[in-house]
C-alpha cells in the first residue's frame, strides 16, 4: 500500500510540473491572412480517367472479329495451340518410354542370372585338410557348385511357377490353427 501511495504522489508531482503548450500571438493565423490559390487546375487523374473511354472503345473495336471468323484476342490465344500439341506429343513419347522401361525391367527381373558370389578371400574354400589332393593342387569344386546351382534353379523355377499360377503362399489368407489368444490380437 505504501508503494502505491508513493507512486501516486510521484505521478501527481509530475503532472503539476508539466505546462500546457502555448502559442505566441503572432504565430496564430489571422482570420483574413490565409491566401487560397485563385485558379485550381484539373489533375492528371481526371484526364487519365477521361481518356479511358476512347481507349476502351478502340480496344473493343480492335478486339472485334472484323473480317475474320474470330476476334483478334482469340486468334492470338489460338496461335499458341501448337505448343499444346507438342506437349501432348512429348507426353506420349514419355509414356511410351516408361512402358518400354517397365517391360525391360520385367524381362530382366524374370531372367536367370549367373550365380557368382564375389569373395574377398576365395582361398577360404580350399582351406582345411584336403584329402587325396596332391601338394600344389586345389580340390575340384565344380561338382559342389553344380549341385548348389541346380538346387537354386529348381527353387527359382518353383517360385516362378507359383507366381504364374497365382499360388504364392504369402499372398493368400492364412488357413490353419493359430495358438490360443493370437486370434484376438490379429482381429
Amino acid at each position: 500500500m505504501q508503494a502505491f501511495r508513493r507512486s501516486a504522489a510521484q505521478t501527481a508531482r509530475a503532472v503539476t510540473r508539466q505546462q500546457t503548450k502555448r502559442h505566441a500571438h503572432h504565430e496564430a493565423p489571422a482570420a483574413g491572412s490565409i491566401k487560397y490559390p485563385e485558379e485550381e487546375k484539373l489533375g492528371s487523374g481526371f484526364f487519365m480517367a477521361l481518356s479511358l473511354v476512347p481507349i476502351g472503345f478502340l480496344m473493343y473495336k480492335f478486339s472485334g472479329p472484323g473480317h475474320y471468323e474470330h476476334k483478334y484476342l482469340t486468334r492470338v490465344i489460338n496461335s499458341y495451340d501448337g505448343y499444346r500439341k507438342d506437349a501432348a506429343h512429348i507426353a506420349a513419347l514419355h509414356t511410351d518410354a516408361l512402358e518400354q522401361a517397365a517391360a525391360d525391367r520385367n524381362l530382366f527381373a524374370n531372367t536367370q542370372r549367373a550365380q557368382n558370389v564375389t569373395l574377398r578371400f576365395p582361398e577360404i574354400l580350399n582351406t582345411g585338410a584336403p584329402h587325396n589332393v596332391p601338394a600344389g593342387h586345389y580340390a575340384d569344386m565344380s561338382q559342389v557348385i553344380a549341385k548348389f546351382e541346380k538346387e537354386a534353379n529348381e527353387a527359382n523355377a518353383k517360385k516362378l511357377q507359383q507366381i504364374k499360377d497365382n499360388k504364392v503362399p504369402s499372398e493368400h489368407p492364412f488357413k490353419g490353427h493359430l495358438p490360443t489368444g493370437v486370434e484376438t490380437v490379429l482381429m
